[in-house]
């Protein structure tokens, strides 16, 4: 089983790996994945040898608390106290410093202090105890874990700090043997250097633990989407019920301005709901009785009642809740590499301080000099830089891509897409908008209402997309259908079966050559109509076609853009479809595509990505259908469309919220924009430490009088983290490049059909609600004034949507 806990007490990358290695070895215990950032961790077991218990106490056992995870990924609490302690330390490191320092500066203090270095280093001790108290969590992983032989962070600071409390004592005990000077006493201890550093540290935590709060906004939003309680209907009664006690079928009102608690199905009623918070879609969609709604999002005015179809825990807001967190802690090549380094990284730095420590001693500069050097590269060195750099951008990343309707199911997929120089579409329902609709009907012996009676009967028991066009059509010209026995699908070519004891083929024309029919009567047709870039569909009986049908699907609008954006970015484009070659062309003569692949069965499409990736090709694929499924998951990095098949989506590496493909875009740019984060990152943390650690050492000490003090070293030690975390806060800018391109221009819009100042309000509102617009409404001349970045045809449809008629836009 697979199973989650919260971690508390995690401060480094090498506390994380220290959980992760405790954990993993439990017997039965087959996969683990720590998560610094969440604070969390998941474990895959054999719960028939391990159970909560034994996991709890491994983790116990290294210094650190489990407990079973709950939704706040960086506690509000945990901040207050974090805040209370860094108070309290700032407050005993003040009057510590004071004292300290009142040999060397002539401020008010009683004399006996400033006179009497055992009253005056007595003091000092007094004042450092609180502090070590406070953050004694320092001292005691730090050394358990030394002693495990796995040292982290903790133990750093614990051997720098400890270090400098120890030399105080060892030259308090001279001091009073009589070995050493008592004039020279408070100049040899090092007990503000103590205090000093653990309270640097902990304000760097402090700000750390901050920052990567802001890391997590992009979940903690989606956890606040779902409303606590909904209106269940029992027997035409209202009551109020937790939305975990809801169950499938049960009827759920929602009135305007709630939030809807789970998915369902409308059954009564109708609205319009903002699903941006889960799609990413700007608009309004109208929902009325059969239409689904999604759990989370906004119900804008008017009231429902729907039918639960899924649980809250089976819901869409839950699924991408699971997929943002398990993209947020999963963990990309690179990661796994820079843990390598962290897991060696403060051993060695422990190895550089004990070499530091002898060597200034060889060289004769004493144990003062060489201690304080020792204490100096302990607290300089920063494995926490190294180990946030690629994790926290990760999170930014998936979280801002949630936000803008582009689910990341891993980390591994950000990496990969970073490499992507082909783009595989499917056509039908990707590139085009996948809503057929028959164009044109031709029969050389059946009337037209004749063909679409047969084709639409059949078609009823098929789950091709093209299936629908016919009903449809069919319920246009107010066809009675009629029964179908021995019905069989034949992959990739069509659909048979019987009516009225008469064996009918319908499909295409690769079926119609395989059955070796006569296309005579029908070739100036079949080639007018493929010219044309339209899909024909054949009705045929055994020995002969009786029937052809064009099916006409349309480009979407944003194919074109998305596809001369990806040529931009020198990326090669590729149609792959099962349609003939002229379907595919004609297609293409609107959008460009660098390669057309046609006449494609769906099994062969796998092949295709395989042969694209022997060529040396990186390759994202992007489908919506199940037949697309195999060459999604063959492909490098494979995307489905949010409103496709489940198969595909599960299939899929990225889902597209949003049924737009310039997101496929978005994708690849936030990918490239994150890889490039995440190597500054790295960088920074390594070039913090190849400068900082030398330094700290006294490598430039004899040459150049360089030295750092381990005061100075510390408040380095703890900003860098905060320095690594604040740059991947910057990926939270990021937007989709159709949303950032687009400049604000005026424009007026005329109105029909305002009567009142709520019709006004309704427009001002429906137009205020579209991303980066901001209107002004005149009643009196029926117009409306807009500043925005939306087209001529957003806020058309937003207008229409409230209610009312635009009658013209001109731009001012």
């Amino acid at each position: 089983m697979k199973q989650k806990y919260s971690v508390k007490g995690m401060t480094c990358s090498a506390c994380e790996n220290h959980v992760h290695n405790s954990v993993a070895k439990i017997p039965g215990v087959d996969n683990v994945e720590v998560n610094l950032l969440t604070n969390s961790m998941t474990v895959e077991f054999d719960e028939t040898k391990v159970n909560d218990a034994m996991i709890f106490k491994a983790v116990s056992d290294g210094g650190y608390q489990a407990s079973n995870f709950d939704d706040t990924l960086i506690d509000n609490d945990d901040l207050k106290d974090l805040k209370k302690q860094l108070i309290y330390c700032f407050i005993a490191l003040g009057l510590l410093m004071y004292v300290s320092m009142s040999s060397m500066f002539n401020y008010p203090i009683p004399s006996i202090v400033r006179e009497n270095p055992y009253v005056n280093i007595a003091l000092q001790i007094i004042f450092l105890i609180p502090i070590v108290i406070i953050k004694r969590n320092y001292y005691i992983n730090g050394f358990k874990n030394l002693f495990h032989l796995d040292p982290t962070m903790d133990s750093l600071i614990a051997l720098g700090a400890g270090a400098s409390i120890v030399y105080s004592f060892y030259s308090l005990f001279l001091a009073l043997t009589g070995v050493m000077d008592t004039a020279h006493l408070v100049h040899n201890v090092y007990f503000e250097s103590a205090g000093m550093i653990v309270t640097l540290i902990s304000f760097g935590k402090y700000l750390e633990a901050k920052s990567k709060k802001k890391t997590t906004d992009a979940i903690s939003k989606l956890l606040e989407l779902a409303p606590e309680v909904a209106r269940r209907i029992v027997d035409g009664k209202e009551e109020i019920v937790k939305i975990s006690e809801l169950k499938i079928n049960d009827q759920v009102l929602v009135k305007a301005n709630e939030t809807i608690p789970v998915d369902g199905k409308i059954v009564q009623g109708f609205s319009s709901v903002d699903e941006s918070m889960i799609t990413g879609e700007s608009l309004p969609v109208e929902k009325e009785v059969d239409s689904l709604v999604i759990g989370g999002t906004n119900n804008l005015q008017g009231s429902f009642i729907y039918q639960v179809t899924k649980t809250v825990e089976d819901s869409t807001l839950a699924k991408i809740i699971e997929l943002v967190e398990e993209a947020s802690s999963s963990k990309a090549p690179m990661t796994r590499t820079i843990d390598k380094v962290v897991k060696y990284f403060v051993p060695g730095v422990i190895l550089i301080s004990l070499i530091t420590f002898v060597g200034w001693l060889i060289a004769g500069m004493g144990l003062n000099f060489a201690i304080t050097s020792a204490i100096a590269v302990l607290v300089i060195s920063c494995p926490c830089a190294l180990g946030l750099a690629t994790p926290v951008a990760i999170m930014v990343a998936t979280g801002v891509g949630a936000s803008n309707g582009i689910l990341i199911k891993s980390a591994e997929v950000l990496e990969n897409e970073n490499t992507v120089d082909v783009v595989v579409f499917d056509k039908t329902g990707t590139l085009t908008k996948g809503m057929a609709q028959v164009s044109d009907i031709y029969s050389d012996c059946l009337s037209n209402s004749e063909v679409i009676k047969i084709i639409a009967s059949l078609e009823k028991g098929s789950s091709h997309v093209l299936a629908n066009a016919f009903i449809e059509k069919a319920n246009l010209m107010q066809l009675e259908l009629k029964e179908t026995t021995e019905f069989k699908s034949l992959s990739g070519l069509g659909i048979q079966g019987k009516i009225d004891d008469q064996e009918y083929l319908v499909g295409n024309l690769r079926m119609i050559k395989e059955a070796n029919l006569d296309l005579s009567n029908y070739q100036e047709k079949v080639d007018d109509y493929l010219n044309q870039g339209k899909t024909l569909v054949f009705l045929a009986q055994k020995d002969r076609v009786i029937g052809l049908v064009s099916i006409f699907d349309d480009i979407k609008e944003t194919s074109r853009q998305a596809i001369e954006r990806l040529k931009e970015m020198n990326i090669k484009t590729v149609m792959l479809t099962g349609d003939l070659k002229g379907t595919a062309q004609a297609i293409n003569k609107k959008l460009g595509l660098d390669e057309v692949i046609a006449e494609v069965l769906p099994q062969d499409k796998e092949n295709v990505i395989k042969k694209l990736q022997e060529d040396g090709n990186h390759v994202l694929m992007v489908g919506d259908g199940i037949n697309d499924a195999p060459a999604l998951v063959r492909s490098d990095v494979g995307v489905a469309i949010g409103k496709g098949n489940d198969i595909a989506i599960d299939a899929a590496d990225v889902i597209l919220m949003k049924d737009d493909i310039r997101d496929i875009v978005s994708s690849l740019e936030l990918s490239k924009r994150t890889i490039k984060n995440i190597k500054e990152n790295l960088f920074w943390a390594f070039i913090y430490n190849v400068i900082g650690i030398p330094i700290a050492a006294g490598v430039f000490y004899l040459s150049f009088g360089i030295r750092l003090d381990a005061m100075i070293g510390s408040l380095c030690m703890s900003l860098s983290s905060v320095c690594v975390v604040s740059n991947a806060l910057r990926l939270k800018r990021f937007k989709p490049y159709y949303l950032k391109e687009n400049k604000k221009m005026k424009k007026e819009i005329k109105i029909e059909g305002m009567m009142c100042q709520h019709c006004q309000k309704h427009v001002l509102d429906a137009l205020n609600g579209l991303p980066e617009t901001s209107a002004i409404v005149d009643l009196e001349n029926n117009m409306a004034t807009v500043e925005t970045i939306q087209d001529d045809q957003t806020l058309t449809s937003a207008v229409e949507k409230a209610g009312y008629k635009v009658v013209g836009i001109k731009n001012v």
